[in-house]
């Protein structure tokens, strides 16, 4: 399957990155503050400070294991939540299959930190749907946000041609243009990002 992408990193930004299958996961980056998630989320849950370890199948492997996971606190509002957030009012980019795990690749390429370490920064859930077990949002750590911002021209040809030779990448077939040209989307949402945003990720299966 030949991979694409159309990024526009503006307030109602489409692209797409092909994968190696028609089930690839949804990946929608975006910024925003408190008030605009408590908006965009309305009727999503908080999850509780201490995680509990439980065996869960992982979504993008399809392995069983043993994890952490964050129990659901109190909703962001009383609304029902919507089964797929609007994200059309908050900067964002519309990717396809930059999942937790391809962004715990670039965070070990961009800050040095390892593999697993950063997919354990990852694992906390910002909000969790009431019932849709099929979406997750999470919020990058700060550290990668700066790495990101901070990117050069030079600097991201280089660590597209790193990402592009990992095995989650070669695995969906993604590009070189492909790398070079999520991370560019990637860099620019980071440098739009003011003190009072952080950076999400929000994945649907």
């Amino acid at each position: 399957m030949a991979t694409a992408l159309d990024v526009a990193d503006s307030r109602g930004g489409t692209g797409e990155v092909g994968g190696s299958s028609d089930m690839s996961t949804l990946t929608d980056y975006f910024i925003a503050d408190a008030q605009q998630l408590a908006i965009v989320f309305a009727g999503w849950l908080t999850v509780v400070n201490e995680p509990v370890a439980r065996e869960v199948k992982n979504p993008f492997t399809g392995q069983t294991q043993r994890v952490r996971v964050w129990p659901p606190g109190k909703p962001v509002s009383n609304a029902e939540p919507a089964h797929s957030p609007d994200l059309s009012n908050v900067p964002h980019v519309q990717l396809k299959s930059v999942d937790p795990v391809k962004l715990a690749t670039l965070n070990n390429i961009l800050t040095g930190i390892s593999v697993r370490d950063a997919l354990d920064a990852l694992l906390k859930p910002a909000l969790v749907h009431r019932k849709n077990e099929d979406i997750g949002l999470h919020e990058l750590p700060t550290r990668l946000t700066t790495a990101l911002r901070a990117l050069s021209d030079d600097a991201v040809e280089l660590a597209a041609t790193n990402w592009q030779e990992t095995e989650e990448m070669q695995s969906d077939q993604f590009t070189l243009r492909d790398c070079r040209n999520v991370l560019q989307s990637l860099r620019g949402l980071a440098q739009n990002c003011k003190t009072s945003q952080r950076m999400y990720l929000l994945w649907t299966l």
